[in-house]
């Protein structure tokens, strides 16, 4: 019971101590509950970005279909699947170029710099 009392006292006293330093504050000039914050700074260089086009391919060399029975030269990066892809509509079908080229196309692996035929 005697610490519930003594509790009870301090919490009061604590409530107490809050509420003077409130009004001693709100007399004090210096004190910045009186001050605005800032207005917000806008970024007017945004509003001037130029939009960049995002269907326009990087590379148009690389993005061209291959033609079919032609030759075509490997370019760094290609792939089987993805020259399949670009000329069969089906990576999956590069399986036909392998079989097409068994003399420059060793182990499913392209060198760039090869010239390979496409069925």
């Amino acid at each position: 019971m005697k610490s519930l009392l003594f509790s009870s006292l301090v919490v009061l006293a604590l409530v107490a101590g809050c509420s003077n330093d409130k009004k001693a504050d709100a007399g004090n000039k210096d004190s910045l509950a009186g001050i605005a914050p800032p207005p917000p700074v806008h970024n007017e260089t945004a509003a001037t970005v130029t939009p960049v086009e995002v269907d326009k391919p990087a590379d148009t060399a690389t993005s061209a279909a291959p033609a079919r029975g032609q030759k075509y030269l490997v370019q760094k990066g290609d792939t089987l699947y993805s020259l399949a892809r670009k000329t069969y509509g089906d990576g999956k079908q590069y399986k036909k170029i392998v079989a097409a080229n068994p003399a420059t196309i060793k182990n499913e692996r392209l060198i760039a710099g090869t010239t390979i035929t496409l069925p």
